[in-house]
């Protein structure tokens, strides 16, 4: 009986790891397609601070702190005048100040306890 229960508990720990790591890899993948679609996007208009911050965004999903970095200082760059754009899609908008917040976010993650 206790032999059982202890292969339930560990296959249903396996399963829920695999779960985890499908969500995981899938996430990467979807990500990666946004990445390749903003950078995109830039090439046609690099003055968009838009699209710099939502790639920046990305990359802050995937982990890749340095490039995600660099995105959101050219979005800050780009947005002197501290202008509000809406997101792709709703009506949800950001400014300079999210766009900071989610710097310092990657600039600790990096390592950067200054952020």
């Amino acid at each position: 009986m206790k032999v059982t229960i202890l292969v339930v508990v560990i296959g249903f720990i396996i399963y829920r790891l695999f779960m985890s790591l499908k969500r995981h890899m899938i996430k990467s993948k979807n990500l990666q397609k946004e990445i390749i679609y903003f950078t995109e996007e830039i090439n046609k208009n690099p003055n968009d601070p838009r699209l710099y911050f939502l790639r920046g965004t990305c990359y802050h999903g995937q982990a890749n702190f340095k490039l995600a970095i660099d995105d959101y200082t050219k979005a800050y760059d780009l947005n002197p005048n501290n202008n509000s754009f809406p997101y792709k899609t709703g009506d949800n908008t950001f400014d300079n100040s999210i766009i900071l917040r989610n710097r310092i976010s990657a600039k600790k993650s990096y390592g950067d306890k200054k952020g």
